[in-house]
Order: C-alpha cells, then structure tokens, then sequence
C-alpha cells in the first residue's frame, strides 16, 4: 500500500527562514564599553541590510513582562505594526522584543 498526499493535506513549511515559531522575548545587552545612544535592536534582512525593529517613539519603557507574549500591552497610535520593544533604563543599554521568527540581531546607530 502506497500514501500520497491528497490535495487537502497541509504542506509544512521548513524553511527556518521564513517559518513562524512561538512568540518569545528576546534580551538585548549592550557591551559596557560602548555608547549605546541612539542604538536600537536591529535583524538583519534578507537583502543584508539591518533595520531597527521598533521607532524609539515605540519602545515602551521598563523591563519585559511575560504576560506580553500572550498579550500585547497598549502602545502610542502608529506603533501596532512593530514588533513589541521594550528599553529598560534601570540596566543601561538592555531592550527586550517579543520575536516570532528566528533572527540575526545587532545593536545599530539608528538613522
């Protein structure tokens, strides 16, 4: 007996990527050593190029909560298509960002 799929099987994409994964909070530490001001969390692009996750005006300030990545908390009109990022103050050069895709991530001068 053979199986082959039939046209309403789902294909699973593997391709990592591209794929979705569970939602996740990322932490972003600055070395000590360096001035992280005006430095946001970037991922790099498929092109190679690195683009800050979230505006500045978007970051909400404090640390992380777990409750986020089940519910996004309210952030300032225009900001809902950004990721969530959060730059936590009390440790100098820390951001946060709740991920859903695996990524390269750098500290970057924003523009």
């Amino acid at each position: 007996m053979s199986w082959a799929p039939k046209e309403s099987d789902t294909v699973e994409n593997w391709d990592v990527e591209t794929a979705t994964s569970d939602t996740y909070a990322a932490q972003f530490d600055a070395p000590r050593s360096i001035d992280f001001e005006g430095m946001g969390p970037a991922p790099k692009s498929n092109d190679g190029t690195w683009k800050i996750l979230a505006e500045p005006e978007c970051w909400i300030e404090g640390a992380c909560s777990g409750q986020y990545l089940q519910d996004a908390p309210v952030r300032t009109d225009g900001c809902a298509s950004f990721p969530v990022v959060w730059y936590d103050s009390q440790y100098d050069g820390r951001w946060w960002a709740v991920m859903n895709q695996d990524a390269e991530i750098a500290l970057v001068e924003i523009e």
